[in-house]
């Protein structure tokens, strides 16, 4: 997780739902309890695969991408040195060419060396002779120079595109992992949803009956009251209806959710979803998307989970508790949103897991986690 947190002092004024919304969740986001034993192991490994499988996928990526690279440099360093081969083959062929005929013409060479007229004119001709002589060989040289480097760089582009393609192979099966890690993640967060829903409206119902119980044992054992004196009691009293519990009701859709796809679809799928929900709430986040997108599938989280909460705590970043803290996320405070985003999402993997449950609600917002949790699941199905 990101550890480059400062803390600020400096409070911004809440006006309207957010600020209720807020300091009914004053502890949310606050360090949670470890979860059950018999649970934390399993999810701590499984965790552990998904934030491997993802260093390995992108590791493998990155490898594949230098590779082509490299690839990429050695071929145009090939195809520059055949554009350049002929011209100098036919340099080359010249040299050898006058070469041969200046050794098979030694008489005429030494007629012309004993035909100086003095010293100087025997040395300048001496210096012509041995200047064609460097002349060829350098053309020579450079001719055998450029075939053993289009040779080399042939090679290489060959032992690249065989370890490329190796790499390649590395980066499907890193995918392939990442995807599994991720669908088994998903699967367990959403069994564990379902079973909690059920437990909490098993709660609920058994303490409704209970209620209903008390009362009808109350009212039994209650003398009847005077119909006219009832009646001025009720006038004076009137009686506030309050509804049942806002228990939860439903659990957050994760169909859309396809951890089968690559990272580079998943992000192009999920940012503009992103950008759109956030934008439609006016969210100074609107626009970061991608960093969303591409932070959950690192962590193997719920895209629209980290989206969800920043409008349950702070309409979206609009109304910060501290400097680019949207999710009311303990006192920790962040120099940006390129900071905050990665390590929220991040913080949800490691202490609640990858996707929303009603025991991740009790623990992220104790203070509201009916509300919170319906509220965010509601959101989410909006993305």
């Amino acid at each position: 997780m990101n550890q480059h947190f400062g803390f600020s002092k400096s409070k911004h004024r809440f006006t309207g739902f957010a600020a209720a919304a807020l300091l009914a969740c004053t502890m949310c986001g606050a360090p949670a309890q470890a979860m059950a034993d018999d649970d934390s192991s399993d999810l701590d490994a499984l965790q552990q695969r998904v934030d491997q499988t993802a260093q390995d996928y992108d590791t493998a990526v990155q490898n594949v991408n230098d590779l082509h690279q490299q690839m990429e440099d050695n071929q145009q360093k090939i195809d520059d040195i055949n554009a350049q081969l002929p011209e100098q083959q036919q340099r080359g062929a010249d040299a050898v060419r006058s070469m041969y005929l200046i050794q098979n013409n030694s008489a005429g060479l030494v007629s012309m060396i004993l035909g100086s007229e003095n010293l100087n004119d025997f040395l300048d001709r001496m210096t012509y002779l041995n200047h064609i002589s460097s002349h060829n060989n350098q053309e020579i040289q450079q001719l055998k120079d450029m075939r053993d480097s289009l040779s080399q760089a042939e090679n290489d582009l060959a032992t690249q595109t065989a370890e490329a393609e190796q790499q390649q192979q590395q980066a499907q099966q890193a995918l392939t992992d990442a995807q599994s890690a991720r669908e088994e993640a998903q699967r367990r967060a959403v069994e564990a949803a379902q079973r909690e829903l059920e437990q909490r409206q098993q709660q609920e119902a058994q303490q409704q009956a209970q209620a209903q119980a008390a009362a009808d044992a109350q009212a039994q054992q209650a003398p009847a009251p005077d119909t006219q004196d009832q009646q001025g009691v009720d006038a004076g009293n009137p009686q506030v209806e309050t509804g049942p519990a806002e228990v939860p009701t439903e659990t957050v859709s994760t169909n859309d959710v396809n951890w089968s796809a690559s990272k580079t679809d998943f992000v192009n799928q999920w940012a503009p979803r992103i950008d759109n929900f956030l934008s439609s709430y006016g969210s100074p986040m609107a626009g970061y998307g991608s960093l969303f997108a591409s932070s959950a599938w690192d962590n193997g989280v719920d895209p629209r989970w980290s989206p969800a909460i920043s409008i349950v705590e702070s309409s979206g970043g609009i109304y910060c508790f501290e400097p680019h803290n949207a999710w009311g996320w303990g006192s920790y405070s962040f120099g940006s949103w390129d900071e905050a985003i990665p390590a929220h999402v991040a913080y949800l993997q490691s202490m609640y897991g990858g996707s929303l449950t009603y025991s991740a609600a009790q623990r992220y917002c104790p203070p509201n986690a009916d509300f919170w949790y319906n509220r965010c699941i509601s959101l989410m199905n909006q993305i």
